[in-house]
């Protein structure tokens, strides 16, 4: 904790990622969050409540840096205050205040915001607009792991659900494992077109991979992607 406070985690910092929560919370609340309570959907309330215990920690692990960094961290002594600091380092044990700090305001934020993000998932599953391609196997090296790489890294870019169907058995095209693991099953059986099905969006860009061989020639070498695919460099 003494390494990383305040050279990584630091009273600035915490005030910065306080105020990128604040600001997404009022845009949820603005346009989204109203239809949430009109319609009594609870799963919306649920996630609104995931940014406010953020936020609040955030607020808490501000002050206590500004304490520590302020009052206890004896690179800041200067003389005219040190009697003061003194004073408040025999009050106030300083390993104990990180502690507090890291080892409960942090790993709540951590756990939090990855709560939120699983229910995130959820509610954008349930509203995006989904639908199904079918698209040819990588030429020649099938789905090992560049052709892997970028769809997974597609999936990622949108969020929502997207699955690769062989045959009965369906993969989860945001996992570059699950898609070789599928790559093993299409090689086996000589598969030479895939469905995928999920986030249109997703597909969209997909379809598009798929076009350019996703992503190397015939002989596993890679070649440039559209720009529509830009995001994936």
């Amino acid at each position: 904790m003494l390494k990383i406070v305040p050279e990584k985690v630091n009273e600035v910092n915490m005030r910065r990622f306080e105020m990128l929560v604040h600001s997404l919370q009022s845009s949820f609340d603005t346009y989204v969050i109203h239809g949430g309570y009109r319609f009594g959907n609870k799963k919306l309330k649920d996630l609104r409540g995931f940014f406010s215990v953020v936020f609040h920690l955030l607020q808490m692990i501000g002050r206590l840096l500004h304490f520590y960094e302020r009052h206890l961290h004896k690179a800041g002594y200067k003389n005219i205050y040190k009697k003061v600091q003194d004073r408040l380092s025999s009050l106030i044990d300083p390993e104990e205040l990180l502690d507090r700090t890291i080892n409960y305001g942090l790993y709540y934020i951590c756990h939090f915001l990855t709560k939120g993000r699983e229910l995130a998932r959820d509610i954008l599953n349930e509203n995006v607009e989904r639908a199904s391609i079918k698209v040819g196997v990588p030429v020649s090296l099938g789905f090992h792991s560049r052709p892997s790489l970028l769809v997974a890294k597609t999936v990622q870019h949108y969020g929502g659900q997207v699955e690769l169907c062989v045959g009965e058995d369906r993969f989860d095209a945001s996992s570059v494992l699950d898609i070789q693991w599928a790559g093993g099953k299409i090689q086996k059986e000589n598969y030479t077109e895939v469905i995928f099905e999920g986030d249109v969006r997703a597909l969209n860009d997909i379809k598009i991979l798929a076009s350019v061989n996703y992503g190397e020639d015939t002989m596993g070498k890679g070649v440039p992607l559209p720009k529509e695919l830009s995001y994936l460099k």
